[in-house]
């Protein structure tokens, strides 16, 4: 196998924040599915609090969390020095122009509007496991 196959069969660490427990645990199947390690939390204080200690290559940050929302917690953590090479994706209900725009200005790489397929997924963490 060559350095560029072991690349693109790098195990990402996904960091999952999401409110809905069954909506987390379902992301978490497809990551685990697809062969990648994740972490679930369901609130951004507690993802400012774990992960750094995570260190994720990938943050799936649901944009309607109660108390800082999805857009605020992309800030929060982009600011952190463990998150230079993090790839951030929203993951939200909220489709449209108006929220892709701010979630790019938030600073996300990434938009999925939910319910997604885990072919979705699996072309974003494809296209990041060589990162």
């Amino acid at each position: 196998m060559s350095t560029n196959d072991n690349e693109k069969n790098a195990i990402l660490r996904v960091l999952i924040v999401e409110d809905n427990l069954a909506a987390a645990q379902t992301t978490g199947w497809m990551i685990e599915e697809l062969g990648h390690d994740y972490h679930m939390v369901h609130s951004a204080e507690q993802a400012i609090e774990e992960a750094a200690s995570y260190a994720p290559d990938i943050a799936l940050l649901d944009i309607s969390l109660p108390g800082l929302d999805g857009f605020e917690l992309c800030q929060a953590l982009r600011a952190l020095p463990d998150f230079e090479r993090t790839v951030f994706v929203a993951q939200t209900g909220w489709a449209g122009d108006t929220f892709r725009h701010r979630a790019a200005e938030a600073g996300f790489h990434h938009y999925i509007a939910k319910p997604f397929v885990i072919e979705t997924l699996m072309t974003i963490l494809n296209d990041n496991s060589a990162r």
